[in-house]
């Protein structure tokens, strides 16, 4: 059941719908009378809406309906008129309460927001080309909409009135960590479709202490040629830099900082500009992970409180960060990276680490759908409260 069938089955009253809806239009604007709002409000939240100011939204599975309720006392309109838009209007295909505007209402809606995207452009012209008596209509009543410029600049084709853009606010942080195997991947990219069905622009990082920059590979080449104990065919041993670690805790602490700072520095190049621009910043992977595969690299007993302290003050702070936690058996079955004992050494790292950074653990093992609608419709609240 689409998001129009479900509000059709639940209102009691004609509601119009004064966007594209769905799936042309990304949610479903609707129009009531102010004597029908409790009602829909009620039937919405009771059918499993949450809500936040005028805005439903359902998160189901990997997907979200959405449903923006605007009283019609909003558009400032006289009862009479307001009577005249839901008198002309007709119910939507395979609806028989929710209504779509006449094509001379349509007219006076687009006119109404003065911006509009090429897809309402596209729809401005199909109604004027197909119906003749749809913009002498739309003139009659423009008056009364306090439109009437903004009509004729929609008959005329001119260029929409342009918008004025202020500074975006700081973006959101969500980082999921987990082992590989996880399904940080899979969720990570259905929450970035979920949060653009609510109107938003996410982007999808991908971070990882494991992979090192060209600058600490560069490093590493270095390092083996000049620590590398030369045989008669002229090549040194495998890793020189590990057994020299593991000989001498100082050069240990030295390398874990520098691949730290690196990682750092990595973590906030990624993730910035995006912030800066206002969007929600998605990481697959983030500071837990790099806190535990340092522990696992170099050494479990060790805390590397510097190096995990260079990592979390020089990358920007996650606002939501989120453990998916699956045993050792799920994650050697899904990805074959690591071995089942060692998936399992650092899934305790994992549990170890997370409380510390505050990262919530969640049961990984759950079918994708259900972790997919937990994660959006926990990030949605939390974006909807700032």
């Amino acid at each position: 059941m689409n998001v129009v069938q479900r509000v059709d089955a639940l209102v009691e009253a004609p509601v119009l719908v004064f966007g594209q809806p769905p799936p042309h239009g990304r949610d479903l604007d609707l129009l009531v009378r102010p004597t029908d709002m409790k009602a829909l409000a009620d039937g919405l939240e009771a059918a499993g809406f949450t809500r936040h100011g005028k805005r439903f939204v359902s998160f189901h599975e990997c997907s979200a309906d959405v449903v923006e309720v605007v009283p019609a006392d909003d558009w400032g309109l006289p009862a009479a008129e307001v009577e005249e838009l839901f008198g002309a209007a007709h119910p939507l295909d395979g609806a028989a309460k929710v209504l779509e505007p006449g094509p001379a209402h349509a007219l006076l809606i687009l006119a109404r927001r003065g911006y509009l995207k090429p897809k309402a452009r596209v729809r401005a012209a199909s109604i004027l080309a197909s119906d003749a008596t749809a913009l002498t209509e739309a003139r009659r009543r423009a008056p009364v909409w306090g439109v009437a410029p903004e009509l004729e600049a929609l008959a005329e084709g001119r260029a929409p009135r342009p918008r004025r853009i202020g500074r975006p606010r700081r973006g959101t942080l969500v980082t999921l960590s987990g082992l590989d195997g996880a399904g940080k991947s899979s969720q990570a990219a259905a929450l970035r479709d979920a949060l653009e069905r609510v109107g938003y622009h996410p982007v999808v990082v991908w971070t990882s202490l494991s992979q090192h920059p060209p600058l600490l590979h560069a490093i590493t080449r270095v390092a083996r040629w000049l620590l590398g104990p030369r045989r008669p065919d002229g090549r040194g041993e495998a890793d020189p830099g590990r057994a020299l670690r593991e000989r001498s805790r100082l050069v240990t602490f030295a390398w874990s900082a520098v691949v730290a700072l690196t990682n750092a520095m990595e973590q906030a190049r990624a993730v910035a500009p995006h912030l800066w621009r206002g969007r929600v910043v998605i990481c697959d992977r983030y500071t837990l992970d790099s806190k535990v595969h340092l522990r696992y690299a170099y050494g479990e007993e060790r805390g590397f409180g510097f190096q995990a302290a260079l990592i979390g003050h020089l990358s920007p702070r996650p606002d939501v960060a989120y453990l998916l936690d699956v045993s050792p058996e799920t994650a050697s079955t899904r990805k074959r990276d690591y071995p089942l004992e060692e998936n399992a050494r650092r899934g305790n790292l994992y549990l170890e680490e997370a409380e510390g950074l505050g990262v919530r653990r969640l049961d990984g093992e759950r079918p994708r759908e259900e972790i997919c609608a937990q994660l959006a419709g926990e990030v949605w609240d939390f974006l909807a409260a700032r």
